[in-house]
Order: structure tokens, then C-alpha cells, then sequence
């Protein structure tokens, strides 16, 4: 699986608020599941 870099973005900014509901959505990305 390739990695764009504008998700290297969505990482840094998710580190930055990795408590906030969005990273749910991030890891849900990241792990492929809804």
C-alpha cells in the first residue's frame, strides 16, 4: 500500500491532537476500517 505524502500531513496534524474525535477517524483510515 502506498503512502501519500498529504497523509504524512494528516499524521503530524493527528499527533497534534491525537485526543480529538478526528484521530478516531485517522486510525479508522489508517486501519482500513469504518
Amino acid at each position: 500500500m502506498t503512502v501519500p505524502a498529504g497523509l504524512m500531513r494528516v499524521v503530524e496534524m493527528a499527533r497534534g491532537a491525537f485526543t480529538a474525535p478526528t484521530f478516531a477517524t485517522f486510525v479508522a483510515l489508517v486501519t482500513g476500517r469504518e
